[in-house]
């Protein structure tokens, strides 16, 4: 059972009708596997679960949901086309790699004592 409803998702990206309801289950699934395996622990045992997490989710979603298809255009001059490709599909990885990083970063600050994740400082 997910956390985040599709409801609730396709609320965070205003996003009417139930052409992609299926795709953002898929996205929610993911998302919360995602952040499940980072901090170690299933969502599902987080009763209930903290809102920022939740937040991260959405977040998650929305970065898997906007990228489904991004086109990454390079404009190159002196590369072949086949250089350009590659190139584009760097730049695409990176920025992956960056949106994923500011979720790993917000739940490391969850997970500091007395945080979301660290209720043994309170």
């Amino acid at each position: 059972m997910s956390i985040v409803t599709p409801a609730l998702a396709k609320a965070h990206m205003n996003i009417d009708g139930t052409a992609d309801d299926e795709l953002i289950s898929l996205y929610i699934g993911a998302a919360e596997t995602f952040i499940g395996n980072y901090i170690g622990r299933p969502l599902a045992d987080l009763d209930p679960l903290p809102d920022d997490l939740k937040l991260a989710v959405l977040k998650l979603v929305a970065f898997y949901y906007e990228q489904r298809e991004a086109v990454v255009t390079v404009n190159a001059t002196g590369g072949d086309p086949a250089s350009n490709a590659d190139l584009a599909k760097q730049v695409s990885a990176q920025i992956e790699a960056s949106m994923r990083g500011v979720i790993v970063d917000e739940i490391s600050r969850q997970a500091r004592p007395g945080n979301t994740l660290n209720r043994r400082g309170r």
